[in-house]
């Protein structure tokens, strides 16, 4: 999916082997590369990346998903279910802080090693979630459309409530 979304915008995206990125922004084989802020950091990108990043933390606080089997979920009691659940929720909002707090911390170190960091303008976010959209439309059915759907529509509702 994220590779059809990058083609979807018009860059030539190429899977490779994170070990092989580094090597490859310093050759110059590749233009740049996106990964979370905190991970560019780690891993010393901005010695070799000199396109500059116009990058949103907050998008990069990506979307994890706790995956079950349906006989292992239906095997649970449903104080269990509940259990799990609420486990979930509470392991979501720690991550997702503390993503994001990280984040935060690392664009003033990526800016001080010359790295540019910003907003992206929101009408060009506007024309990136189109261009994405029909990877989405696409690839609904291997996700599972119900899936999908409750995924949007959860997002539309937390996206409201940050209004």
């Amino acid at each position: 999916m994220a590779l059809a979304s990058f083609n979807a915008m018009g860059m030539n995206a190429v899977p490779m082997a994170f070990s092989e990125v580094y090597p490859a922004l310093e050759i110059k084989a590749l233009d740049g590369y996106e990964h979370p802020v905190v991970d560019m950091y780690a891993n010393k990108m901005y010695e070799v990346a000199e396109v500059p990043d116009h990058h949103q933390p907050c998008l990069h606080a990506r979307p994890v998903a706790l995956i079950a089997s349906e006989k292992w979920w239906s095997g649970l009691t449903p104080a269990q279910q509940q259990a799990v659940q609420q486990s979930a929720e509470k392991a979501r909002t720690l991550q997702r802080s503390e993503e994001l707090r990280q984040a935060g911390e690392v664009v003033a170190q990526l800016q001080s090693h010359g790295m540019q960091v910003g907003e992206m303008p929101a009408a060009e976010l506007e024309k990136i979630a189109l261009r994405c959209s029909r990877v989405i439309d696409k690839n609904q059915a291997t996700v599972g459309q119900e899936f999908a759907q409750s995924f949007y529509a959860a997002l539309a509702s937390y996206r409201n409530t940050k209004r």
